[in-house]
């Protein structure tokens, strides 16, 4: 009995979506970063959703960058 193995040119579209879903996925987690700057001292913070924080070396309300 032969066992039949995939054509070569079957599996690169599957590759190539799969590529694409991890570079689309990553790009997405990338662009959830909420960056907000101390009008102070000029310290930028990163927080992962939006929201009203505060300068950690001098609690002022920092603004979205």
């Amino acid at each position: 009995m032969k066992i039949h193995s995939p054509h070569p040119m079957n599996i690169r579209p599957a590759i190539l979506l799969l590529l694409a879903f991890i570079f689309i996925t990553t790009g997405i987690a990338l662009a959830a970063v909420y960056s907000y700057k101390c009008p102070r001292c000029g310290l930028i913070q990163q927080y992962d959703r939006p929201g009203i924080y505060k300068c950690p070396s001098d609690g002022t309300v920092l603004n979205p960058k």
